[in-house]
């Protein structure tokens, strides 16, 4: 018997792409692989092929099948299919490869198709290979942690290079397991490009002391790395780079630790609660807070609500309070949140009215400062404080009542801004720091009053009113804070804008004006709060010289002179109309008033100069700097938009400006500062 065997001719072909040309240790490379068959015949059995390059691993693929094509739609490690591939058909495969922080040199990834059998007219399309360049270029120095000297980190002996690792000598710092003693950071300001955790080793941070990574980090084993706490010196605080470059193997994971001060007092009427956040991703209220008091704050409701289920999820950004009752330190376990994190949030009008409590997601620092994304939501935060009872805001660019940057795990509320009823905030690590208010110390503006109250206890209050050139006398969202109130049993100190209108302000942020500006102020207190208080007022050496501040007391019919004698004292009963006291700002010149009536503004903030265009017409000119003497000092374009910026390396003080447009020339007198 003759056997007539037919081969079947199908022209298979692969392409592979990444869709980019550089990749990142530590990262995940996503590729898209398609395999084809332009034909004649269909082709059953073909086989697609690809490997992780040496050194990598592929974590993850999966398909999608067109055409008739037909395969396993998903899978884990090397990617070696067989599928069925018609005439036109195709399979697309992502494949998902895990690139170590230790990875150095291209990245080089082929993916192949063939068929034992079938006869391809085309074998050169069989083949695809897609090769990336190290994204930083940078070569790196392997410095391998000894301990032998002791657990210092900051000890050159305790390194194999004898030098402590840095970002400036792009080291990776190896931490292998066996060694006398494991690392322990307790400094601050610490550093290097690439961490290495091996498996049984560990890394410790101490509380307040820092590590900032630049490149990527391998953490192996439980509790790798250990975040201390303590109620002396705060949270350790671990920065690390964008994306997926913090790699988890060996059951690594992340300890953070937050310490809580004792609160015995179980009722959110007295406010003994502590705002917190999660640093690790999904972890659950009960594998932290087992035995305490957790709420969230229902914005839908407008109220508080206790967490009974410990299995509630801690997203990242959400913000919670806990009460305990001794001091005691909590841990968190898991993955550190990392990268961009968003929360979209929203205002329920007559209950909640956009109060939303949020968090630091991070094992670091926020900086209110930095360029944050903010979609309808007021540029300000709102701590609260557990002494004083009441809640401390800060604006973006300050001044502020509270701090420019929340501690790591640091709850806050945010606000919706009106009319929207839906908002997003939304951090990422260009947001992070490691420094602090002692770090940074920011100069509060001048012609600045702060105002603090107190009772006989703990408990107060604090507003701050200031002049700006570009406020107005109502509410500005962004540089005026409103009033967020604190517990019912705390005093409540509040201004309110100077156009007539009743938003109530910690923050209140004015115009210069030629006249006498009369701000209106409130306080109450709202249970139990009959008693003696204390109004203090500070930083008036901020106003220039002749100014005039005196608080007038409506009740008693009294005014005082606060540039004079800052302390005023008085007595309040329960049901006190809490409109009582108004503040007198007279200043003998409001530091633009010799800018001429033309259609030019001009002022300063934070140390940079606004040009202002308001004839809706801008043209190009000249604006020159001189000093008080008459020597130009800088000189700078004027372009044809509405508002011109410039920043000048100038001390604070007064500075003659003169601009010449084509429209206008004027000369003005300004305060840089």
């Amino acid at each position: 018997m003759k056997v007539i065997i037919t081969s079947k001719t199908s022209d298979l072909a692969i392409t592979k792409t990444d869709g980019a040309a550089t990749y990142t240790s530590g990262a995940n490379n996503v590729y898209t692989i398609v395999a084809s068959n332009a034909g004649p015949d269909n082709s059953i059995g073909a086989v697609v092929t690809d490997n992780a390059p040496v050194g990598t691993s592929i974590s993850s693929w999966s398909a999608v099948f067109a055409g008739g094509a037909t395969g396993s739609a998903s899978g884990t490690g090397n990617l070696h299919q067989t599928i069925n591939l018609p005439v036109g058909g195709t399979a697309t495969y992502t494949v998902t490869v895990s690139v170590p922080c230790t990875f150095t040199g291209s990245l080089t990834n082929s993916a192949n198709i063939a068929h034992s059998c079938d006869l391809d007219p085309n074998q050169a399309n069989n083949t695809a290979t897609d090769t990336d360049a190290n994204a930083d270029g940078n070569t790196y120095t392997t410095n391998l942690w000894n301990g032998s000297v002791s657990s210092d980190w900051n000890t050159p002996a305790n390194w194999g290079l004898n030098s402590v690792p840095s970002i400036a000598d792009h080291s990776i710092a190896s931490i292998p397991s066996g060694t006398a003693h494991n690392p322990i950071i307790n400094s601050v300001g610490m550093s290097t490009a690439k961490l290495i955790i091996q498996n049984g080793a560990n890394l410790t941070i101490n509380p307040g002391k820092d590590l900032h990574v630049t490149a990527c980090a391998d953490i192996n084993g439980a509790c790798g790395l250990y975040l201390k706490s303590d109620g002396i010196n705060g949270n350790a605080s671990f920065l690390s780079p964008d994306g997926n470059t913090v790699a988890y193997h060996n059951g690594g994971t992340a300890c953070v630790e937050v310490f809580l001060n004792s609160c015995d007092v179980d009722t959110i009427h007295h406010g003994c609660w502590h705002y917190i956040s999660s640093p690790v991703t999904s972890i659950k209220t009960g594998d932290v807070f087992a035995g305490d008091k957790v709420q969230v704050y229902d914005e839908a409701q407008g109220k508080w609500k206790y967490i009974t289920d410990g299995n509630t999820i801690m997203h990242p950004e959400e913000g919670f309070i806990v009460n305990n009752a001794t001091d005691a330190v909590r841990t968190f376990h898991g993955y550190l949140n990392n990268g961009t994190i968003s929360s979209t949030l929203n205002r329920t009008v007559g209950l909640g009215y956009g109060w939303n409590l949020v968090g630091n997601p991070y094992p670091s620092k926020l900086d209110f400062d930095s360029n944050m994304d903010w979609t309808d939501i007021d540029k300000v935060v709102y701590y609260y404080d557990q002494q004083a009872g009441n809640y401390w805001s800060y604006p973006q660019g300050g001044p502020g009542t509270g701090t420019r940057y929340a501690p790591a795990m640091q709850g806050f509320f945010v606000h919706v801004s009106n009319p929207a009823t839906v908002g997003e905030i939304k951090f990422d690590n260009t947001n992070r720091t490691a420094t602090g208010d002692v770090n940074f110390y920011k100069k509060d503006p001048i012609d600045m009053l702060r105002l603090q109250v107190e009772g006989s206890g703990t408990m107060n209050d604090k507003v701050i009113v200031y002049f700006r050139q570009d406020a107005n006398a109502g509410y500005d969202k962004n540089i005026d804070c409103q009033k967020f109130a604190g517990i019912p049993i705390a005093p409540q100190l509040y201004t309110l804008p100077t156009d007539n209108t009743s938003t109530q302000l910690s923050i209140n942020a004015l115009p210069y004006t030629d006249n006498e500006t009369v701000v209106p102020m409130g306080f109450n207190v709202v249970e139990a709060g009959s008693g003696q208080y204390t109004l203090t007022a500070s930083n008036t050496e901020s106003f220039r010289p002749g100014t005039t501040i005196r608080l007038e007391d409506t009740k008693l019919q009294v005014t005082q002179d606060l540039m004079q004698q800052k302390v005023y004292t008085f007595n309040y009963t329960n049901g006190d109309d809490a409109n009582r006291f108004r503040l007198h700002f007279t200043t003998p010149t409001n530091g633009i008033g010799e800018v001429p009536a033309t259609s030019m503004q001009l002022y300063s903030v934070n140390h940079e100069v606004f040009l202002k265009d308001l004839s809706n017409k801008p043209t190009t000119g000249e604006l020159h700097l001189y000093n008080m003497v008459g020597q130009e000092l800088a000189k700078r374009s004027v372009d044809a938009v509405e508002l011109n910026k410039y920043s000048f390396d100038v001390a604070d003080g007064y500075y003659i400006v003169k601009v010449v447009t084509k429209n206008n020339t004027f000369n003005s007198k300004i305060y840089i500062h």
